[in-house]
């Protein structure tokens, strides 16, 4: 009944474009905003040693940095079944105040000056609203949440017409909050359950003082920007202040055990960190090139490594990819989901998976097909879909998730709030300096508490392989 009632919906949506009467779709925005609304579904990235302005100190001088860049100007607006992103062309930025058990104390407001002020007395009424609220709504599932922080700031000041208006910004504005942290835990990814957002913003900072310095997380709801558009983000923020060089732990030094990032309601998903040196992966990446004469990106070869694990056997992978803006579409992301069993060697894999790249990046790939039908859907349906066709969803977009922003540090993974069975795979740089020398990479997992756990074993035992004789395929 619900395929027959899509499939209504896409025939008509399509004959709607055809005759102008609509938009033509473009798909990735109502993907991540129907399918990617928990807790869990956020990733996260990392600069690491930044020297903030002293003049201004690190909340200040970002509040100024964000107010220059187009992507943080932006607000979610949240349905029942919909996330949506909008243009505001301002950027307010609110310091959240927690207490140790994760209550928040108090906010202070770093206002665009582009926008007026309200008058003191109405501001601090929203304040003091906005703060019951969230600590009233700080364990909800994140898909409800925003909706219900609104629906409780709008009760409460409905008779505050300029109060009300205040509180709306303040849950629009990107938030920040201050995390210090032992020296010994500082790649270790903050909780971000317990320093979440007013919930309209796509953008949340974890700042870890130390010192003269400073480390910043950045976390993002993914219908408002993707991974590398926010890693250019952290990359400019980086030129701007300045950086001292971070010494990130070797795969030896490193332990970590997967911990939960999701919360009651939601689906259940844990996530660990590994460290791991691809110096030989790198070597046999460039040997292969050269031999096959083909191109072989990292997550190509990664991929068709790991298919070859029995904990891999079989499985349909889904690789993103960057695709630039092109017309009136904005920039965004595609997948590109293909089996590696399915070929017989690497280099017909590495060709199939290249062609496949370059269809996502022109728009014209099968996932993009995809998800621009799912976008002529009305959302109810779109995730009614999703949830009761795990079957067709892992079909099109692949059972395990990988994706890699190569001038990340550590890079946490997201996990949409159904498909990808088998999990999702981040991966940052491959040149992170160590204190002997070795460069690393950091490798972040989501997926069940039994593949956070497996799946740096695995990547430890293909690495190995690597260094003794093997025939690659």
């Amino acid at each position: 009944m619900l395929k027959r009632l899509a499939l209504g919906h896409v025939l008509l949506g399509k004959t709607t474009v055809v005759l102008g009467l609509r938009p033509k779709p473009d798909g990735w925005r109502q993907v991540v905003g129907v399918g990617l609304r928990n807790e869990h579904a956020k990733f996260g990235l990392s600069a690491f040693g930044l020297i903030p302005p002293p003049e201004e100190g690190a909340i200040a001088a970002l509040a100024r940095f964000l107010r220059t860049e187009p992507d943080a100007q932006v607000e979610l607006q949240h349905s029942r079944w919909l996330t949506e992103r909008h243009r505001t062309g301002a950027v307010d930025l609110v310091e959240l105040v927690f207490t140790t058990d994760g209550i928040l104390a108090g906010l202070n407001p770093h206002l665009d000056p582009v926008r007026p002020t309200p008058t003191p007395a109405a501001a601090e009424q929203a304040i003091v609203v906005v703060i019951d609220a969230y600590n009233r709504t700080r364990a909800s599932p994140e898909a409800t949440r925003p909706i219900e922080l609104e629906r409780l700031v709008t009760s409460a000041l409905a008779n505050h017409p300029e109060a009300e208006r205040f509180a709306r910004r303040l849950l629009s504005a990107v938030c920040v909050s201050l995390d210090p942290t032992d020296p010994p835990s500082r790649f270790t990814p903050p909780d971000f359950r317990t320093r979440r957002g007013l919930g309209h913003h796509h953008l949340t900072f974890i700042l870890r003082p130390a010192g003269e310095t400073v480390d910043v997380w950045a976390v993002a709801h993914h219908t408002g920007t993707d991974g590398v558009p926010l890693q250019e983000m952290l990359s400019r923020l980086e030129r701007a202040w300045g950086v001292e060089e971070a010494r990130f732990p070797t795969p030896d030094e490193w332990s970590d055990e997967p911990r939960a990032c999701h919360l009651p309601g939601e689906r259940e998903v844990y996530e660990s960190l590994s460290f791991h040196d691809f110096t030989d992966l790198l070597a046999l990446r460039k040997r292969l090139i050269a031999e096959h004469g083909v191109a072989i990106p990292l997550g190509c070869l990664l991929l068709w490594l790991l298919s070859r694990e029995p904990e891999f056997a079989g499985v349909k992978f889904s690789n993103t990819v960057d695709v630039p803006p092109k017309g009136w579409s904005e920039r965004d992301v595609d997948l590109v989901a293909l089996r590696p069993a399915e070929f017989a060697d690497l280099p017909s894999y590495a060709r199939t998976f290249a062609a496949a790249v370059e269809a996502s990046r022109v728009r014209t790939g099968p996932t993009r097909q995809a998800v621009c039908d799912t976008e002529l859907l009305p959302p109810w349906l779109h995730r009614r879909l999703l949830e009761t066709n795990p079957k067709g969803v892992a079909d099109t977009f692949g059972a395990v998730g990988l994706s890699v922003v190569k001038d990340a540090k550590v890079f946490v993974a997201p996990l949409s709030d159904v498909g990808f069975p088998g999990g999702f795979i981040a991966v940052g740089s491959a040149d992170l300096p160590t204190t002997d020398g070795v460069r690393v990479t950091a490798i972040t997992v989501k997926g069940t508490k039994e593949q956070a756990a497996t799946y740096p074993m695995v990547l430890r035992r293909v690495l190995a392989k690597l260094r003794v004789p093997e025939v690659v395929g």
